[in-house]
């Protein structure tokens, strides 16, 4: 088993390049970046949750307020 390298997002997104081929992805993780007045980030957004329900993967998500949310893909 092993990791992907982490990859710098943006303010909207946090898309990895894929792996290989015949790698079986089991879960996502990301962080959400500094603390942003309007910006909910102490909280797995819509997207996150929806991006590995849609892939059927187990995501992580840690926020700038120090925690890590896990994300069931069923």
């Amino acid at each position: 088993m092993v990791a992907t390298p982490a990859v710098e997002g943006t303010f909207e997104s946090c898309l990895a390049d894929k792996p290989d081929p015949d790698v079986v992805i089991l879960a996502s993780y990301h962080t959400h970046g500094t603390y942003e007045p309007d910006t909910p980030a102490e909280f797995p957004s819509a997207n996150d949750v929806e991006a590995d329900e849609q892939k059927g993967i187990d995501g992580y998500n840690s926020t700038p307020g120090g925690r890590l949310w896990f994300v069931d893909g069923d």
